[in-house]
């Protein structure tokens, strides 16, 4: 399945939907495979999709793969963080699975921060 970019300019199509191979995205164009993939790989006590998940007190932060590009420009936004308490936070997204765990600990340690203070 491709992301047709025409309509932008671009004569080209982007891929839309992901799997993990040895924590590194593939592209998938079969949504039945894909489909499968991302089953098995969002069961509970699977690894394959959740990179780390981690609770400060009430608040959880959780960074998972998604699977599907959620980015508006050429590069594919594949895994988010979410930071989870009583307050909203907008979803931090980033391109490999290096990059998301650095940004699960970013995270981990604002909100660590914001409990001390309180």
């Amino acid at each position: 399945m491709y992301l047709d970019t025409s309509d932008r300019g671009n004569n080209w199509h982007r891929p839309l939907l992901y799997i993990l191979k040895h924590r590194k995205p593939v592209p998938c164009d079969d949504i039945v495979k894909w489909q499968r993939w991302f089953a098995r790989a969002s069961l509970k006590r699977s690894p394959k999709r959740h990179v780390r998940r981690t609770f400060i007190g009430s608040t959880m932060i959780s960074t998972v793969f998604l699977g599907v590009d959620h980015s508006f420009n050429d590069t594919p936004m594949l895994f988010e963080t979410m930071v989870l308490d009583t307050e909203w936070h907008e979803p931090i997204r980033s391109v490999t699975w290096r990059q998301a765990l650095k940004q699960h600990w970013d995270s981990v340690g604002k909100a660590n921060d914001r409990l001390q203070r309180t």
